[in-house]
């Protein structure tokens, strides 16, 4: 599997600006793997193998961010909806809905 900026990785290019946390350690990890074979520092076998590790982890860890970026959207999409619900009538279920939405539904006294 090829990730989507390995060719720069490839060429020793910066660290593109934009990537997640799970790409830019990719990133670096590919630099680092492509400059020790290059420097013949470790075969194709080992870089392969490294390779896959690398692609795994960033599979794994993308999974986990992609997750925690779309909670935070949808929880941000909640108490936006609650405190716009609750500016244009402001009753205590109004408040209680806004409360909530902050916590998450978890909201305990």
């Amino acid at each position: 599997m090829e990730l989507p900026f390995e060719r720069q990785a490839m060429k020793d290019e910066p660290v593109p600006k934009g990537l997640s946390g799970a790409d830019t350690k990719a990133y670096i990890s590919l630099v680092q793997i492509y400059k020790m074979y290059g420097l013949k520092m470790i075969g194709k076998t080992q870089a392969k193998q490294m390779k896959e590790s690398v692609v795994d982890a960033w599979i794994t860890e993308k999974s986990k961010e992609d997750f925690l970026n779309e909670r935070v959207k949808n929880l941000a999409g909640r108490i936006q909806d609650a405190t716009e619900k609750y500016l244009e009538n402001k009753t205590i279920e109004n408040a209680d809905e806004l409360v909530r939405a902050f916590y998450n539904g978890d909201y305990k006294k």
